[in-house]
């Protein structure tokens, strides 16, 4: 079974597989607006505002991942 939130990590970082330990500036495609995007699709998909320190504080897809989790409650 595939995880929407590590699918829809991989479409925006352009990657074919994102998993919890890709090093987010790591991903060739990495740049302000790719972080924008992820910033986007956050909100969009999970009603979960992060905020730049947050992405800054985040260096994995994992971090966003439990970031999201702990903010959108039960």
């Amino acid at each position: 079974m595939t995880d929407p939130f590590l699918e829809k990590a991989a479409e925006v970082l352009e990657l074919d597989v994102a998993d919890d330990e890709t090093v987010l500036r790591d991903c060739e495609e990495w740049d302000s607006l790719t972080a924008l995007s992820l910033v986007a699709m956050i909100d969009r998909h999970y009603r979960v505002t992060i905020s730049a320190d947050d992405l800054k504080n985040s260096a994995t897809v994992g971090d966003l991942r439990r970031l999201v989790e702990a903010r959108k409650g039960p």
